[in-house]
């Protein structure tokens, strides 16, 4: 269950929220008190376009700092929201090695994020024949044959 969102003079006696630059904490500020619109918030704390604060915008609040500190402020879990962060940025890299599938795996698992089921190392994985898999960073796509 989350907690309820804090206020932003709550915020700034957070750890998470002292740790940023100011002009981070700044847009943190404008973006939670403009309602969450992500371009005003560039706009407001920097001087840039509007071409710009878009993209300004997108690189900011992927920021695993960036997103912790609003996961604070909406009474989440701040290392959730890094988690996904990281998540999301190896899912949209295609150099990410088997090596950081494997530790993104044991992080979700030490964290209790994904299935509540245990996993059995042991017990055959079910999947739909022609979808494709990735194990130790190869792909496989699943067919089906008849055993004799």
């Amino acid at each position: 269950m989350a907690a309820e969102k804090i206020s932003i003079i709550e915020l700034r006696r957070t750890e998470v929220f002292r740790a940023l630059p100011k002009r981070m904490a700044a847009l943190i500020e404008n973006y939670l008190s403009n309602g969450g619109d992500k371009i005003k918030a560039i706009l407001s704390s920097y001087s840039c376009g509007e071409k710009s604060a878009r993209v300004m915008a997108h690189n900011y609040f992927s920021k695993p700092r960036v997103l912790e500190c609003i996961a604070v402020a909406n009474g989440e879990d701040p290392d959730r929201a890094k988690f996904l962060a990281a998540l999301d940025r190896a899912i949209h890299n295609k150099k990410t090695t088997p090596r950081e599938i494997e530790a993104l795996q044991l992080s979700a698992k030490v964290h209790g994020y994904g299935t509540n089921e245990v996993e059995n190392g042991d017990a055959p994985q079910k999947f739909a024949i022609g979808s494709i898999i990735v194990q130790r960073g190869k792909k496989y796509r699943v067919i089906a044959s008849e055993i004799a």
